[in-house]
């Protein structure tokens, strides 16, 4: 017979709270067996689903997306999701990038400045990055390289 954890357990093991695990089986991502008791119990394939579900949400995976992964766990479709799970990544980390950008220009103007009023500096590092911005929003891929790079990766 195969060990079967009690919610406890399987909460002290994945350092995460009952509540959190009763969540997930609510939308559906776990289903324990239960005892005669009426105990939630759970195999060690429910514990490996808890860790992946673990891994997704710290990649910030929704739970819809969970779920649609969890249903449909196709090679295709998991490098698909994390083709565009990297893709938000990459777009987040060009946002910090900017606003970093910003804060270095602000923090250049502010000490090589003689004045003590710095608003103009910063008005004029968030008029620069609004500017960036609508530039990346509006930008449209006219030459259609998003799907040309999509087909050659599944290709390669």
């Amino acid at each position: 017979m195969d060990k079967h954890y009690t919610i406890k357990e399987i909460s002290n093991l994945l350092n995460i709270s009952s509540n959190k695990i009763r969540f997930y089986e609510e939308k559906g991502l776990i289903h324990p067996i239960r005892n005669d008791n009426n105990y939630r119990l759970y195999t060690k394939e429910d514990l490996a689903k808890l860790q992946l579900i673990l891994t997704y949400r710290n990649l910030n995976i929704s739970i819809e997306n969970i779920q649609s992964l969890m249903k449909n766990c196709s090679k295709d479709n998991m490098i698909n999701h994390f083709y565009n799970q990297i893709k938000i990544i990459d777009d987040e980390m060009q946002k910090m990038r900017i606003i970093k950008t910003s804060l270095e220009d602000i923090m250049d103007s502010i000490y090589e400045s003689d004045k003590n009023n710095y608003t103009d500096y910063i008005i004029a590092s968030v008029k620069k990055l609004n500017r960036i911005n609508n530039i990346k929003h509006n930008w449209s891929d006219k030459w259609n390289f998003d799907d040309w790079s999509k087909s050659y990766d599944n290709f390669v």
